[in-house]
């Protein structure tokens, strides 16, 4: 009886020891999570996202192993890749060069957003992203303390959600549209407090309707599409899902301004006496291409100045400008000659962006 009691205590001694013990995790156990070259890694989205290089027959990696691939189980905030930098030995990331230690990356529009190298960094990065704080004031840098400074983005697509704290539907909205703009790149989404806007702008004048409120911004323009109370930006968050934001003047292509082409060059110049905008483009360039987005969005809306277009590549005749160079060119025409000109995909974005903040005053033409 006692050889029986002695055999089932020592058998339920090692059970318990076997129950306590940590399973060690491996690599091969996140195949879903690796990803084969940094090229791959460095350019998988938009939006935000964690990397993780690591050298698997390296001891400083292998040291912290065990705390990263548990974290990489249980974390679900943003997505979360590796590359084993053993795999990639005569190939530099352009993130910079895996010396050594283990490196998590904090990916936002393709570039580090933050860098953690080594156990100790690495640490420090799990204890932060394991308990974030998903509250209004922990995304003070993507706050803006102006709500002009909406009109200045240089950004093709993005949002501008408005918010009072201390309403009960932005506050109950605070968590899940936090874990939203968590996940999209810093590029892509801005807030502010509705309680600090002292004068709203004529070109945001949807903001008055109410709050909480999406608006979907291109350029600095305003692409009359909002979202307005939890429902709405609920149902906008479940669409849009983990893909990227995305504005309708996104979509704009020349043949949407067909009524403002001009397809022969003798009728540029003196289509008409009045000051206008004329705008020379080819699908086929590269720098219009570019800026297309910029561009059309900005025809979209204007509505101060006649313009046209004129695609280089179709237009018949001769080009009657005698300095023309090339696409893609915007000239500022008056009685029939040249008065300003802004040449190449560095000066016509620049035109708009003075055209817009009323640094350009066509007054003196009128």
């Amino acid at each position: 009886m006692k050889r029986l009691l002695i055999f089932v205590s020592s058998a339920i001694a090692i059970v318990l020891l076997s129950s306590c013990k940590q399973e060690e995790l491996d690599y091969s156990d996140f195949e879903d999570n690796i990803i084969a070259t940094y090229f791959q890694a460095e350019t998988l989205s938009n939006n935000r996202y964690i990397l993780y290089y690591y050298d698997s027959t390296d001891d400083a990696s292998n040291t912290i192993k065990n705390d990263v691939l548990t974290f990489i189980e249980s974390y679900n905030d943003l997505p979360l890749y590796m590359v084993d930098a053993s795999a990639n030995p005569n190939v530099t990331s352009d993130f910079g060069a895996y010396v050594d230690e283990p490196i998590v990356y904090v990916v936002s529009h393709h570039e580090p957003l933050e860098t953690y190298t080594g156990s100790d960094e690495i640490t420090t990065f799990i204890s932060s992203y394991s308990s974030k704080e998903w509250t209004y004031d922990a995304f003070d840098n993507q706050h803006l303390s102006n709500i002009n400074d909406a009109l200045t983005i240089n950004n093709s697509d993005y949002l501008l959600y408005v918010y009072d704290p201390s309403d009960e539907q932005a506050m109950s909205l605070q968590e899940a549209f936090l874990k939203f703009a968590f996940t999209k790149s810093i590029e892509d989404i801005y807030l502010i407090d509705h309680t600090t806007i002292e004068t709203i702008p004529d070109e945001l004048d949807t903001i008055s309707m109410g709050n909480p409120m999406i608006l979907l911004m291109s350029y600095g323009v305003y692409a009359e599409e909002y979202y307005l109370g939890s429902d709405e930006i609920t149902q906008y968050m479940n669409i849009v899902g983990d893909g990227d934001i995305y504005t309708s003047l996104n979509t704009l292509d020349y043949d949407d301004f067909i009524d403002h082409h001009l397809t022969n060059f003798g009728d540029t110049l003196t289509i008409t006496d009045d000051l206008h905008l004329e705008y020379y483009y080819s699908p086929y360039c590269s720098h219009c291409n570019s800026i297309k987005t910029k561009m059309l969005s900005f025809l979209y809306y204007l509505d101060t100045v006649p313009y046209y277009l004129i695609n280089t590549s179709s237009a018949v005749g001769l080009v009657k400008i005698d300095d023309f160079m090339g696409t893609p060119s915007l000239y500022v025409i008056y009685n029939g000659e040249v008065v300003e000109s802004y040449i190449g995909s560095v000066q016509v974005p620049n035109f708009i962006d003075d055209y817009r903040q009323g640094i350009i005053d066509f007054s003196t033409y009128q």
